[in-house]
């Protein structure tokens, strides 16, 4: 358990949906959120997380023709 928590943990490019939260719970206080900048996000992904409570929000980003979304996971 890390001494230090917070409200919000953001990751980009970092793992799948399920190893971001399992990796990096310690780090987030009760009430945060977890915070993941994704490409296309495929059903077997969201899966992995069916026992969460997230929404999905698609991102248009400047210059970036692909797909970019971020998921929110507030448990």
């Amino acid at each position: 358990s890390s001494e230090i928590q917070f409200k919000c943990v953001v990751t980009r490019a970092f793992s799948d949906l399920k190893t971001f939260i399992e990796k990096t719970r310690y780090l987030r206080v009760d009430d945060g959120k977890f915070l993941a900048m994704k490409g296309k996000i495929h059903q077997e992904e969201l899966e992995g997380i069916n026992n969460t409570e997230y929404q999905i929000q698609n991102l248009q980003v400047p210059g970036i023709k692909s797909e970019r979304n971020l998921v929110i996971i507030t448990r």
